[in-house]
C-alpha cells in the first residue's frame, strides 16, 4: 500500500534522515526536485541531535556528535541556515603525573604562551614545544589545500599533489601522505605522552597502530586535521541539534516530505525508476523514485552511495 499523505512517485527518494540526508534533501528541493526522506527512527538527525537531559533545566546537550569540524561554511550559506559555531579556547588537556604531582599538558587555541609554558613544565625545556609548533604548521599546509577540495569535483592523487608547491608543503605531503604516520611522530617528538597525544587524531574511530602499512591511521589523521581548513573542531551554538532543526525547517520550506518510522527493506532498480520498499508502523509500503540516494556504513566510515536508475542523458 502507499500512504495517502505521501505521493507514489518522486524525483528523489533519500534513505536515511541523518544530517547528510537532510542536507542533500535541501539542495535537491531548492533545485526544484520532489524529495521524500525515509527515516527508520522516530526523529531525524542521526548523530546530530540534542536532548534535554535534566528535568526542569532548560538546557539541551549534544548527545552524540558534539563538535563541528567538517561542515563547510558554503553549505550553511547556500541553505540559509541560522547555525553558528565557536572556537574552543583549550585545544586539548592531557593529564599526567610527574614527581608525585598531578599535572596536565594544556594546548591553547588562543595563547601560545600558555601552550609553551605547559610543554616546558612537562619536558623541562622548550625543544618539544618547538617541534610541536613545526608539526602543527605542517598540518595546516594540508588543511589549506585539502579543505577547499571537498566541495569540488574529485581530483586524482597526482592532481592534489601538484597543489603542494613550497618546500614545507612538499614535506607535509611526504610525512602525512606517503609514509606511516608513526615515522613522523617519532622523528618530531621524544615524549611518549606527546606522541600519544598527537597520534590521537589518527586513531579515533579506528583500530590500528602508528606504523600500519595500510595508512588507515593517516587517513583518519587527515580527516581530523583538515577540519574547517585549520584543524579546529568547534563548539556548535545551541548544540548539534540546532543544525538538525535548521535543516528540517529548510526541508519543510522547500517542500521536502519526511516520513519517520519508515525502515527501508529493499530497493528494486528498474529501467526508468526504482521501487523503494519500506515498513511503516508494521505495514509494508513502497514508493518510486527516478533516483535513490542512500548512505552505507563500511569499516567505520560513512559512505555516500547514489543509485542512478534508467538510461537518461543529462544530470539530475
Amino acid at each position: 500500500m502507499v500512504y495517502s499523505n505521501i505521493q507514489k512517485n518522486y524525483d528523489v527518494v533519500i534513505v536515511g534522515g541523518g544530517h547528510n540526508g537532510l542536507i542533500a534533501a535541501c539542495y535537491l528541493a531548492k533545485a526544484g526536485k520532489s524529495v521524500l526522506v525515509l527515516e527508520k527512527q522516530d526523529t531525524v538527525g542521526g548523530a546530530v541531535v540534542s536532548r534535554q537531559l535534566f528535568p526542569g533545566i532548560e538546557a539541551k546537550l549534544s548527545i552524540y556528535a558534539y563538535l563541528v569540524g567538517m561542515l563547510p561554511q558554503k553549505i550553511i550559506s547556500d541553505l540559509d541556515l541560522n547555525f553558528k559555531f565557536r572556537q574552543r579556547n583549550p585545544a586539548s588537556f592531557t593529564p599526567y603525573e610527574k614527581d608525585g604531582k598531578h599535572e596536565g599538558l594544556l594546548i591553547s587555541n588562543s595563547d601560545e604562551a600558555i601552550t609553551k609554558k605547559s610543554f616546558e613544565q612537562l619536558t623541562g625545556n622548550s625543544e618539544e614545544y618547538q617541534n610541536y609548533f613545526k608539526f602543527h604548521q605542517l598540518q595546516k599546509s594540508l588543511g589549506k589545500h585539502l579543505w577547499h577540495s571537498l566541495l569540488e569535483p574529485m581530483q586524482t592523487r597526482e592532481e592534489i599533489k601538484k597543489l603542494f608547491q613550497t618546500e614545507e608543503e612538499k614535506l607535509a605531503w611526504q610525512l602525512f601522505i606517503e609514509q606511516p604516520l608513526g615515522i613522523a611522530i617519532e622523528e618530531f617528538f621524544q615524549s611518549d605522552l606527546v606522541r600519544g597525544l598527537v597520534f590521537t587524531d589518527g586513531t579515533i574511530g579506528t583500530f590500528t597502530h602508528p606504523h600500519d602499512s595500510s595508512l588507515q591511521q593517516n587517513r583518519t589523521f587527515l580527516y581530523h586535521i583538515i577540519a574547517n581548513g585549520t584543524g579546529d573542531w568547534c563548539v556548535p551554538v545551541g548544540g548539534m541539534g540546532k543544525l538538525t532543526e535548521e535543516l528540517v525547517a529548510q526541508c519543510k520550506k522547500n517542500g521536502v516530505e519526511i516520513l519517520n518510522h519508515a525502515e527501508v527493506t529493499q530497493i528494486e532498480p528498474e529501467e526508468q525508476q526504482a521501487t523503494v520498499k519500506f515498513e511503516h508502523k508494521n505495514q509494508e509500503s513502497y514508493v518510486s523514485g527516478r533516483y535513490v540516494l542512500g548512505t552505507s556504513k563500511k569499516s567505520n566510515v560513512q559512505l555516500i552511495m547514489i543509485i542512478i536508475v534508467g538510461q537518461r542523458k543529462g544530470q539530475l
